[in-house]
């Protein structure tokens, strides 16, 4: 039986939301709602073909009144679903995404601290153990659908982030 799926990427530009088609159906007519952290309404996005993989800015998902520049799509909960008919059957696909770029950009910036002559290991448990918060985080709000669960592990895993200097 066909299916319907996506590739949402974990990626640390927190300018982008990246997101391609990975389905089986022969001929993809798709539309794809993606819901924002924060907003009532979602932005449509239709006559998706095949194979399509989309790198959506702040101006495709109407975060920003201007298209010149890319400013930081924020980090959330981003519900996206995918829906096509196929041979008159219709297909749905429905993701909730936890959004954690801006996390990692900050993450990897307090990676950059490490210097390998005076190695502390207190720094590199504490990295451990906020990269292993963040990772429950996904774990919870993308495979076991616990959303406030997720966000207050991130939330904790972040204020933990913002305490290594």
């Amino acid at each position: 039986m066909p299916s319907l799926s996506l590739n949402i990427p974990v990626i640390s530009d927190d300018t982008l939301l990246s997101i391609s088609d990975t389905s089986d159906i022969p001929t993809l007519n798709a539309n794809l709602l993606i819901g924002i952290p924060g907003f009532n309404s979602g932005v449509q996005i239709p006559n998706l073909t095949k194979g399509f993989s989309l790198n959506l800015t702040a101006c495709h998902l109407n975060l920003s009144q201007s298209c010149t520049i890319r400013p930081v799509i924020p980090d959330g909960i981003y519900s996206i679903r995918m829906e096509s008919t196929y041979q008159n059957v219709t297909y749905n696909v429905w993701y909730n995404h936890l959004k954690t770029s801006s996390f990692l950009k900050l993450y990897y910036e307090k990676l950059n601290l490490i210097n390998l002559n005076e190695l502390d290991k207190t720094f590199l448990s504490e990295m451990y153990e906020i990269k292993t918060l963040l990772d429950a985080a996904i774990s919870q709000v993308e495979y076991t659908n616990d959303a406030a669960k997720g966000m207050s592990i991130y939330n904790y895993a972040l204020t933990k982030l913002n305490l290594i200097t």
